[in-house]
């Protein structure tokens, strides 16, 4: 333990993560949590909390899979996109729109490009809150402004299929109409 200090701290996140990949979440997360406080200015501290983050999502525990990812907000990332993006898909996952709404909007504000994934999953959640505007406004930059041409590509689907039911719609209505103005 002695002979080679500085690299304690490297040898330990592969410790975490050779138990990550074998499935034994447990001794992982405690390789992991013996070693935050610990390593306070490594700059292996994103894959140490993206890592925490993932075992509590593999064990369906929400509430130290939040803490962890404000852990990791307050602690190293205040303006990086990625814990925020990572509460929101958390929150996404719970059907708790709202909550991952705020959490999206804070991705994009620091992430210098906006993410094509993080404007789709708002546009889901507004669509899920029964916003179709501000979800159809959000696919819309998509289309515009996207760089990812897999996500692009959804947006446009999307798009089409909104547009198709718009025209639906107001066939089904013109139909109603038409019924309601026929004398019985």
């Amino acid at each position: 333990e002695t002979r080679y200090p500085q690299k304690r701290h490297l040898i330990l996140t592969e410790l975490g993560e050779v138990y990550y990949r074998k499935g034994e979440m447990e001794q992982a997360r405690n390789v992991y949590l013996d070693w935050l406080p610990q390593n306070r200015e490594s700059r292996q501290r994103r894959k140490v909390y993206r890592r925490l983050g993932d075992i509590y999502r593999s064990e369906n525990d929400v509430v130290n899979q939040v803490l962890t990812y404000k852990a990791w907000i307050w602690d190293i990332d205040k303006e990086s996109h990625h814990p925020y993006t990572e509460l929101g898909d958390l929150y996404f996952e719970q059907h708790q729109y709202e909550n991952a709404i705020e959490y999206y909007q804070y991705a994009l504000k620091f992430k210098k490009k906006p993410i094509d994934w993080v404007r789709l999953r708002l546009a889901d959640s507004y669509q899920a809150l029964g916003q179709q505007e501000k979800s159809q406004n959000m696919v819309q930059k998509i289309k515009k402004k996207g760089k990812d041409r897999l996500v692009k590509r959804v947006a446009v689907e999307r798009s089409r299929d909104a547009t198709a039911t718009k025209s639906v719609d107001k066939t089904d209505l013109d139909k109603k109409e038409k019924k309601s103005d026929k004398p019985n």
